[in-house]
């Protein structure tokens, strides 16, 4: 566990392996911004360095206890693998939902719990199929799996694999898009994905950028797209906290009703269910 916080150091944070020699979890969870900062003292180091605590250390900090640093395998349903690079997709309801909550890691602890499949082993073995047997699937259920901004390009390729995607949950997971290139990311998929005919819901609850640091995305959207975007967390729906997220009464009410309706249904096995279906 000690090690950990070095193994986060890869690609253009290499250099910062050296600081973080000994950090366990619970040292970091007490570490401020400043704490991180002030042993830094190389000017190019610094800007890694505040990059760093941005994109990934912050995030793991976000939750009262940090699953990701070290996550409980047994919480977890193991896809069966059937190669280096593929597992066996867990499709349900005659094939036409993707049931994966709880069941990819992201792929900064893929090294560190390699009996657990990332994003990138789920688009392996999509691109396997057909183009009629993914043209079936309508609904994925991603929720759960502690997925960050690093996770977006796996993302937007599964989506772009799945082009009649109706339903899909990305609760509970730790996208952020607090610094750049990563906020421009996620509102860019949002906004693609809102705009697809095909969509009814995607639901972002529980995730770091579904808060007031995004008011100004949450603001460009029009009511075709608020309609399908579930952001608030069902016990807040009925409060006023999330008003200021958006430019009019309008809006407000359309979003209301929007969740209401969604938090009627129920997800169970990769789909939501409404009475009568």
């Amino acid at each position: 566990m000690a090690s950990l916080l070095e193994e986060l150091c890869v690609g253009r944070f290499q250099a910062l392996k050296e600081y973080f020699a000994g950090i366990t979890v619970s040292d970091l969870i007490h570490m401020s911004r400043e704490d991180v900062m002030g042993s830094v003292t190389d000017p190019r180091h610094r800007m890694l360095m505040a990059a760093f605590y941005g994109e990934t250390l912050l995030p793991l900090k976000s939750s009262p206890v940090p699953r990701a640093f070290s996550v409980d395998e047994s919480a977890f349903r193991v896809i069966r693998r059937k190669g280096s690079t593929s597992v066996e997709l867990p499709l349900t309801n005659s094939r036409t939902a993707l049931n994966l909550r709880r069941c990819v890691i992201s792929s900064k602890f893929k090294s560190l719990r390699p009996s657990l499949s990332s994003l990138a082993d789920v688009l392996s073995s999509l691109k396997e199929l057909t183009v009629e047997e993914k043209s079936k699937i309508t609904s994925v259920d991603l929720s759960y799996n502690d997925l960050f901004d690093d996770d977006l390009d796996e993302l937007v390729n599964l989506c772009g694999c799945l082009i009649q995607l109706r339903d899909l949950n990305l609760a509970r997971n730790r996208f952020h898009g607090l610094l750049e290139p990563s906020a421009s990311a996620i509102t860019s998929f949002l906004s693609n994905l809102l705009s697809r005919s095909t969509l009814r819901y995607v639901d972002v609850t529980g995730n770091n950028f579904a808060s007031l640091d995004q008011i100004s995305f949450f603001r460009t959207l029009d009511d075709k797209h608020l309609e399908k975007l579930i952001f608030i967390p069902t016990q807040l729906v009925r409060t006023s906290g999330w008003h200021s997220m958006l430019s009019s009464a309008k809006s407000i009410a359309l979003v209301e009703r929007t969740h209401q309706k969604y938090f009627s249904g129920t997800w169970k096995d990769g789909a939501i269910y409404f009475n009568g279906e």
